[in-house]
């Protein structure tokens, strides 16, 4: 029979041992000796099963042999301390420890989890709390059992944000196309409200400064320092100054319309006119122009700002260095030379209700609310046609140049109107841009070379007396530190476009949203294609260089 008795604690094993003889108990199986380890007070102890099952087996064997009553040994159980294993990751921002349980051994201490730390040199962001909490769990543990959690965590700097550019007032484009609400909350399609002014003196725009970042560190200690934010001019335009007192704040000098424009803002002098047609004539004016009503057939309006037309635009020509903005409709027609009669160049955006047959040249994007219509367009920013809710917006017929995304409610025609639509010319500029920047840090390295040559062949600094070339070690010194910060600030833009360039055709794409009709020939990029039948929501995109038509996938789907 067995019984606890026979089970002692061999020490210098650390091991729970029986002895047992071959004749009386070759029988007996692993578990009944796990069930006689766990009755005794070593029940907490690491059963051997491997090992246990393997000298069973000699035991057994040992039957056949002269020594059959002589006793035979077997270790059933060792006993086992509570250990830390810890694993730090490999950028060094985090350390995981995984504690085990002890098995009728000494829990973990504490002062063999620092001895650890020290061979692995953390010694930053540990968590004392994560500690304690998971020295406590592996006390609650049943024995052997291992418990995790993340016992050090590292900071990532905090590069500082880039300097920004808050305009303080609105512009014509955001106030104009809203109908103003009368009384009874009746919209009158006519009324502009009042026209964007601002008073002398009256602040436009604000610049806020980058900021420093904070520097991080590893939880071994190494310092991870912070980028400084980029930083943005804030500049005097038309009818702007700074604040005297205030260097990031920008006034008007006078009194007129705002006009935005790079790093700062222009303040312009308006003429208004009711309507250009015969009567009044062409109107050229430097600063931005308000025409409350129509520009009749024939007619020309240019300025070096805003274009503002309260009503139709019939046939005409309008030249603006801002914004056209038309809160009514754009009409115009195709002569029998192919050529067509009305002409909008922007060198901002063009803004209106819908435009047909017309010729539209922007620098910026184009937002038509319901139609853009058999129309020659060349646009260097997007293309957008449909109203706030996404119901009404019809791209149909013409040539649509584009270097950005175009969206559109409904794109073509059920009568098969051909309408044709060239993307992404704006990556050859970017390759342009790339290629002109390689050139740019191969120059700097050359430089760089020279001057660490330059460096390299000045004779050795005397051991006593005065330097004479001091002077000159000092210039060399300084040239190849400012040398150096170019190239790293060419080489973040570098990398920036290059991030542009790999992206390029995931955001300049064509987006329907509700109907996409048979006829539309597109080319984006150097992948060409036609739509061959009525589709709902759609995506036509490259893909991987090849034309592809996609369903639209909502974000809420």
């Amino acid at each position: 029979m067995l019984n606890t008795d026979m089970l002692l604690m061999d020490e210098d094993q650390n091991a729970v041992c029986i002895d047992l003889i071959p004749s009386q108990h070759h029988d007996l199986t692993r578990e009944q000796l796990q069930a006689l380890l766990g009755q005794s007070a070593y029940a907490q102890c690491a059963f051997l099963d491997s090992e246990v099952e393997q000298r069973l087996k000699e035991l057994q064997g040992r039957l056949a042999n002269d020594n059959a009553d002589g006793p035979m040994r077997l270790r059933l159980a060792e006993r086992r301390n509570g250990q830390w294993k810890l694993t730090l990751t490999a950028d060094q921002m985090s350390l995981q420890a995984e504690l085990t349980a002890p098995q009728g051994g000494q829990h973990a201490s504490f002062g063999q989890l620092l001895s650890a730390l020290q061979e692995l040199e953390v010694s930053e962001g540990l968590l004392r709390a994560a500690i304690d909490d998971l020295i406590q769990q592996a006390k609650r543990g049943v024995p052997g059992s291992r418990v995790k959690a993340e016992i050090a965590r590292g900071r990532a700097p905090r590069h500082g944000q880039d300097a920004r550019l808050e305009r303080l007032v609105p512009l014509a484009r955001e106030r104009l196309l809203k109908p103003q609400e009368q009384d009874g909350g009746r919209v009158d399609m006519r009324d502009l409200g009042a026209v964007v002014m601002v008073r002398a003196g009256e602040p436009v725009m604000r610049r806020h400064p980058p900021t420093e970042g904070q520097g991080g560190y590893t939880v071994t200690g190494k310092a991870l320092p912070a980028k400084k934010g980029k930083d943005s001019p804030l500049r005097t335009g038309k009818g702007t100054e700074l604040d005297p007192k205030d260097p990031n704040l920008l006034r008007a000098s006078r009194v007129g319309q705002p006009i935005e424009i790079r790093h700062g803002m222009d303040v312009d002098e308006v003429l208004t006119v009711k309507q250009v047609d015969a009567k009044h004539g062409h109107v050229e004016y430097d600063g931005s122009v308000m025409i409350l009503g129509e520009v009749s057939e024939g007619m020309r309006v240019k300025a070096t700002g805003d274009i503002t037309v309260g009503g139709f635009v019939d046939g005409a020509q309008l030249e603006a260095g801002g914004d056209i903005i038309v809160t009514q409709g754009v009409v115009g027609r195709q002569r029998d030379d192919g050529s067509l009669t009305c002409v909008l160049r922007s060198g901002g955006q063009i803004l209106a209700r819908f435009i047909q047959y017309s010729l539209l040249e922007c620098d910026s994007d184009i937002q038509i609310e319901r139609q853009l219509m058999h129309c020659q367009v060349h646009c260097r920013g997007s293309i957008r046609v449909g109203d706030e809710h996404g119901r009404k917006g019809d791209l149909v017929g013409g040539e649509i140049v584009c270097s950005g995304p175009v969206e559109a409610v409904n794109l073509g025609a059920r009568a098969g109107t051909q309408t044709r639509l060239r993307l992404g010319d704006g990556i050859q500029a970017l390759k342009q841009q790339h290629e002109r920047l390689a050139d740019k840090l191969k120059a700097l390295e050359d430089q760089s070379m020279k001057l660490r040559l330059a460096q390299r062949n000045l004779a050795p600094v005397p051991e006593s007396g005065a330097d004479p070339l001091q002077t000159l070690r000092q210039q060399l010194a300084l040239g190849r530190e400012k040398i150096d910060q170019q190239h790293q600030e060419h080489l973040e833009q570098l990398r920036g476009i290059e991030a542009e360039i790999d992206g390029f055709f995931d955001r300049v794409l064509i987006t329907v949203k509700a109907r996409l009709f048979p006829r539309v020939e597109c080319e984006i990029g150097p992948a060409q294609g036609i739509s061959h039948k009525e589709s709902g929501p759609s995506q036509l995109l490259n893909r991987d260089g090849k034309f592809t038509v996609a369903p639209l996938v909502h974000p809420h789907a």
